[in-house]
């Protein structure tokens, strides 16, 4: 019994979860090197753990290397709890699901495989491997309070990976497999309807709860259409029976096939937003100033160009202040081309 308690305690001990870090590393890498020497595959490797919206935008770059690359072996190193939204991307090869960050901050490092290392945002880190790093540039100046001054997301991480993109070229994609429609029709969705997101990880980006539940008693007057709040938790007060709350109920594929049946999405700045995008759904999104950010687009594809979307953006005022009548007035604008 002695043994066994030694290796109970040693599997809750600091050195039990770096060793396990080498040894996925070391499992991953072999399968790799098989790859590139065995079957003559290039092999590229992207560093982006989270998050939904930031994963979301850069998928463009993954196509990019495909199609450049007749021999791309292309893995992206991500977070288990994002991984649905691009394990079934066409041109990702493989979906490594991390836990820790020290994975990536050995990956980072190799020298045997081409590596995006494209982090920036701070929030990847590891308490136990204690993962101190530096993280990437555009230049001096790039800094957290200022990088949406560098332009979309696309072509923020693009340009830390050497390789600027532009938003107005390049669309991020998300691809639903066939079984998710079967999954949500237990939700038993009506067949129009609008979908609201109303809440950001970063409340400046955030839209007043009241004038949510305002907007939506304005369309229920008007339009025969249900109401579907998604996200985390629903924090509007709204008791009408055509509202459908579905938050906290959807993963993340399964959030990306509702919004793709929409009618019509209405959001702000936030991870269904760029799901929104992704799958081409006709949107209205609304953007007010953010930080001293002074132009603040972080979308590419059909968001950048205006193409079935419409983005309320004032650079002047905070998302909160954006008036009711506005977004009523776009949302009119949008549903006349259902017409």
């Amino acid at each position: 019994m002695g043994f066994i308690n030694k290796v109970i305690n040693f599997r809750q001990t600091i050195g039990y979860h770096r060793l396990l870090v080498k040894y996925n590393y070391l499992k991953i890498i072999t399968h790799l090197f098989f790859l590139k020497n065995f079957k003559n595959r290039s092999i590229f490797i992207i560093i982006l753990p989270e998050h939904i919206g930031d994963v979301i935008a850069f998928t463009p770059f993954a196509e990019k290397l495909k199609l450049e690359n007749k021999n791309a072996y292309i893995v992206w190193l991500i977070k288990p709890s994002y991984k649905s939204i691009i394990e079934f991307n066409k041109s990702i090869d493989q979906c490594l699901a991390i836990s820790c960050d020290g994975i990536a901050e050995i990956f980072s490092k190799n020298k045997f495989f081409k590596t995006f290392d494209v982090r920036f945002n701070g929030n990847n880190y590891c308490p136990i491997c204690d993962t101190k790093r530096i993280y990437n540039k555009i230049d001096e100046n790039f800094t957290l309070a200022n990088y949406y001054e560098y332009g979309s997301l696309l072509e923020i991480f693009s340009t830390i990976a050497g390789q600027p993109m532009s938003k107005l070229d390049w669309k991020p994609k998300i691809f639903i497999p066939s079984f998710v429609e079967n999954e949500i029709k237990k939700f038993s969705l009506p067949e129009k309807y609008i979908v609201l997101h109303t809440a950001s990880n970063d409340p400046a980006r955030e839209w007043l709860n009241e004038k949510w539940e305002n907007l939506i008693r304005q369309i229920k007057a008007t339009y025969q259409v249900s109401i579907v709040q998604i996200g985390l938790e629903n924090k509007l007060n709204n008791s009408n029976q055509s509202f459908i709350d579905l938050c906290g109920k959807l993963s993340l594929i399964e959030t990306a096939e509702v919004i793709k049946k929409a009618t019509l999405f209405i959001g702000i700045d936030s991870g269904p937003a760029h799901i929104a995008n992704a799958v081409e759904a006709k949107s209205l999104i609304l953007l007010g100033k953010y930080r001293k950010i002074e132009h603040y687009m972080p979308f590419s594809g059909n968001f950048a160009i205006g193409i079935n979307s419409k983005i309320i953006y004032n650079s002047k005022i905070n998302c909160s202040e954006i008036e009711v009548s506005e977004v009523f007035k776009e949302i009119q604008l949008l549903l006349k081309t259902n017409e």
